[in-house]
Order: structure tokens, then sequence, then C-alpha cells
């Protein structure tokens, strides 16, 4: 085999592996704000202690990774491609200072303030996450060209 065959195969192994990555239909316009209102949901049931809304927004979360991975179809496992990993960090990190904040402004103003600061971090962040990581799958998609 010669070399170029051996780097058109290799191209191809890498394309392979990173298609469930970067090759996806849009996320749902509703995704952001709904994903922010349940995250606002969740810190006023942790707040109240209230079993029946935690158990509800649980159950919502299963069927919402249900559909979108159905939605999504392939679905991403492994290593990310070298573009993406920025973006997934970022949004680790975003959530956790979001937690963070939402903890310290509960502790200063109570469980509604906090359920608001989550709600709009969250917002905020995934909104971020969701232009950057279709930048960083482009970009991956026009190296593996």
């Amino acid at each position: 085999m010669e070399s170029s065959e051996i780097r058109d195969v290799l191209r191809e192994a890498d394309r392979a592996e990173a298609a469930p990555w970067v090759e996806f239909p849009p996320t749902p316009w509703w995704y952001v704000p709904v994903a922010s209102l349940w995250a606002g949901a969740l810190v006023l049931a942790l707040a109240f202690d209230s079993q029946a809304l935690f158990l509800a927004l649980v159950a919502a979360e299963l069927l919402f990774l249900a559909w979108y991975r159905r939605y999504r179809g392939l679905w991403p496992t492994g290593k990310a491609p070298r573009e993406l990993r920025w973006p997934i960090v970022a949004l680790v990190a975003g959530l956790a200072v979001a937690i963070g904040a939402t903890l310290l402004v509960h502790d200063l103003a109570g469980p509604w303030w906090a359920a608001v600061t989550m709600t709009l971090t969250t917002a905020g962040i995934l909104a971020w996450y969701e232009r950057a990581y279709v930048a960083a799958a482009r970009r991956t998609q026009e190296r593996l060209a």
C-alpha cells in the first residue's frame, strides 16, 4: 500500500470516528429556554424538598434524553475531536460556576432568587455552548475534509 493510500484510509477512519460528534440535526429552538427553566425548577424542588416536583423533573429529563437520542441518531462515544474539547470543558466549568452562584444567591436572597439565578445563568451558558459547539463541529469537518 502506498503512502497516499495509507493517509486516505487513516483520514477516512478519523472521519468515521468524528461523525457522531459532528454530524447531527440542529438543536431545537426550544431547548435552551426549556432546559433553563428545568434547571430553575430543580433549584426550587431541592430548596423546598418537593419530592413530587423532583421526580417529575427527573422523569421529564429521562424522556427528553430518550427523545434526543432518537432525534440525533448516532450518540457520540469515546474521545471528542480536539476542536470540541474546549466547548465541552467550558460547558462543565460554566455550569459548576452557575451552581456556585446559585448557592450563594440562595444563602443571600433565598430560593426564589436562586431559581432565577440558575435559570438565567443556565440560559446564557447553554446558548453560548450551542453556538460554540456548532462552530467547533464545523472546524472539525473542515479539518477532516
